[in-house]
């Protein structure tokens, strides 16, 4: 009753244990499921990243990047899938593959212990940005894109849909219920 595509999931799994076994001292949930999602093109189903993350903003459900990082798993997870992959795939089209690799494996914890911060510590080494500087200009280049109704009404509908199949999961089904 979930809904997903077998392969999607298959490739997105694959993609989670060979990025674990590349290594990096601290590997941030937002960049570990974006890294997964983007590689495989999509969550559940093949989408376009970058445009369903600009429907987000459209649709007033874009979270704010820090809290997102810091509360990856406690945040409504296709909303956070789909951002961590968008980001994933402006920084690649903005710097490249090679930059935003080398950056993703030398994030490393900061005393904080937030996950936030040491982000924001390899963007300022790595890009000579702040993580709310990127943030600015990730949510500016969203911006510039108009996604259609139909892919407004699919993201609309598909947010609410895996909120549902959560609640059923919680009330009727918790082995499935998992974060």
């Amino acid at each position: 009753y979930a809904g997903s595509d077998f392969q999607q999931v298959l490739h997105h799994e694959m993609i989670h244990i060979l990025d674990s076994r590349l290594g990096g001292e601290l590997r941030p949930a937002l960049f570990v499921e974006g890294l997964a999602v983007y590689l495989t093109g999509g969550h559940f189903k093949a989408e376009p990243l970058l445009a369903r993350a600009a429907a987000l903003l459209d649709l007033g459900g874009y979270l704010p990047l820090i809290p997102l990082a810091d509360d990856f798993y406690e945040s409504q997870l296709e909303i956070g899938y789909l951002e961590a992959a968008a980001l994933i795939q402006y920084m690649v089209n903005r710097w490249g593959w090679r930059a935003f690799w080398n950056f993703y494996r030398d994030i490393h914890p900061q005393p904080s212990g937030k996950q936030a911060d040491a982000i924001d510590a390899a963007l300022q080494v790595h890009y000579g940005l702040t993580f709310s500087q990127l943030e600015q200009r990730f949510v500016g280049a969203l911006m510039h894109i108009h996604p259609n109704p139909d892919l407004l009404d699919d993201l609309r509908l598909t947010v609410r849909y895996y909120d549902t199949v959560r609640r059923y999961q919680q009330l009727f089904d918790p082995s499935a219920y998992f974060l």
